[in-house]
């Protein structure tokens, strides 16, 4: 189980005076990331999807909204704006933006919301040149976003041969560990907390002969 969750929780118990069911995060996000390349061998966007657990879907879907779910995403997104829709993307160690969100959709799983959109890059990047370097992560740490345990959950679609990803897990310093296992439903864990509970995924593609 990769999911930090249970360590927390047997951190929390570990600490004493901290209950378990209290310990951050509160939302839990299964996420897979398509990296889509152009004919030029560069990555212009990343496509993500996002399925939520069943507890937060009951709290962000509301009664009849199932049936306007292209507003939902609107929306959802529209509030995400401002932690630039949870994503980092970097070209060696510089930072690239995006542009505004497209192809976004959603539609319910059973009882869990599936969303769906393309966040196009600032700026086409080729990861032959350096490598580029993604996190998704909540940055208050309220949700944890982990890739799917599946073999699709991160590709690379019209990709040169030569280009090959790696998934890095997180070790995050057992301070911010503990800050996340005190804190309750009412408290943030601030804007730097998250990253540290980020899977790293660096992409680079050979240089073709």
């Amino acid at each position: 189980m990769r999911r930090t969750t249970l360590f927390l929780a047997v951190l929390a118990m570990m600490l004493g005076g901290i209950r378990a069911a209290s310990a951050h995060p509160h939302a839990w996000i299964d996420m897979s990331v398509e990296v889509l390349f152009d004919m030029s061998g560069k990555v212009t966007a990343l496509k993500q999807s996002w399925l939520f657990d069943e507890f937060y879907t009951a709290d962000t879907v509301q009664k009849g909204e199932q049936a306007k779910m292209d507003l939902l995403t609107t929306r959802i997104l529209g509030n995400l704006k401002d932690w630039g829709y949870f994503t980092q993307v970097q070209a060696g160690s510089r930072s690239i933006g995006f542009m505004r969100p497209t192809e976004h959709s959603a539609r319910m799983e059973k009882h869990r919301l599936r969303m769906t959109f393309v966040l196009p890059l600032a700026e086409a990047v080729s990861p032959t040149d350096v490598p580029l370097t993604y996190w998704v992560f909540d940055p208050t740490y309220y949700i944890e976003m982990l890739h799917a345990e599946s073999k699709d959950a991160i590709r690379l679609t019209g990709a040169p041969p030569s280009c090959r990803f790696t998934l890095i897990q997180p070790a995050p310093d057992p301070k911010a560990v503990a800050k996340a296992a005190a804190l309750d439903r009412t408290q943030s864990g601030g804007d730097g907390l998250g990253k540290q509970f980020a899977e790293k995924v660096e992409i680079r593609c050979d240089a073709q002969p």
